[in-house]
């Protein structure tokens, strides 16, 4: 994942050799699905016993707001 998406057309990445790029799929995916759930029970059960979450990482806002204004619509 990169911090801006889709890539810039002269993204040195895109002239790698082998590289493939595709959209970000975990969520789509049975075994990632489990996986997101397991890091959220794990995270939750830490903090319930008052501990910071290890699993996930803490949204940053400015971040979390440039995700949701990238939406499709």
């Amino acid at each position: 994942m990169f911090p801006a998406e889709p890539l810039p057309l002269d993204h040195p990445i895109r002239k790698a050799p082998g590289a493939v790029l595709s959209a970000h799929r975990a969520g789509s995916v049975t075994e990632g699905l489990w996986e997101i759930g397991r890091m959220v029970v794990d995270d939750l059960e830490a903090i319930a016993r008052g501990l910071p979450p290890q699993r996930l990482q803490v949204v940053q806002p400015e971040l979390a707001s440039r995700y949701a204004s990238n939406r499709p619509r």
